[in-house]
């Protein structure tokens, strides 16, 4: 009984993988940018770059593509996944704020407290410290002057 249940469900998966090669049905397409924010793939492909010269030194960040790029108040913010960055920055800085952002999206932060207010402040440390030596590497300031504060920011609205 239980292998005619497996070859039967097999049967109906590779069925409706037939159907949907056939029907040429595709994955869901990500969300538009937000209003105000455009993607670049050339730009953003030129981020991936400069931080896979540096791979011993930062997070995997091929997960977080589809980046927008607008005006922002800080360097770049995750909304939903999706990496959100001032276009107005350089290239070096964007890249290390990619980095930053990728050790958000591995911790699994989703909004920035999903995980609670001590998991958010250790990923927003660790985030820190690779984007502040990527900086310094690249002869930027150790770290951007931002509108706000992520730690306050966490400590405020994350629940322990």
């Amino acid at each position: 009984m239980k292998r005619g249940l497996r070859a039967l469900t097999a049967l109906v998966a590779l069925a409706v993988a037939a159907l949907a090669l056939t029907l040429g049905c595709k994955p869901a397409a990500r969300p538009s940018c937000p209003v105000g924010f455009a993607p670049d793939p050339t730009r953003e492909q030129r981020l991936l770059a400069l931080l896979e010269e540096e791979h011993a030194s930062t997070p995997p960040t091929r997960a977080l593509t589809g980046a927008c790029f607008g005006a922002t108040s800080s360097l770049g913010v995750l909304v939903e996944g999706r990496p959100l960055l001032d276009d107005h920055a350089s290239e070096r800085a964007l890249a290390a704020r990619l980095a930053h952002l990728a050790i958000h999206h591995e911790d699994k932060l989703g909004d920035g407290c999903a995980r609670g207010r001590d998991a958010a402040l250790a990923s927003e440390r660790r985030a820190r410290e690779v984007e502040g030596a990527l900086r310094v590497r690249w002869g930027l300031e150790a770290r951007p002057d931002e509108s706000f504060d992520a730690m306050v920011d966490y400590a405020a609205r994350c629940p322990r």
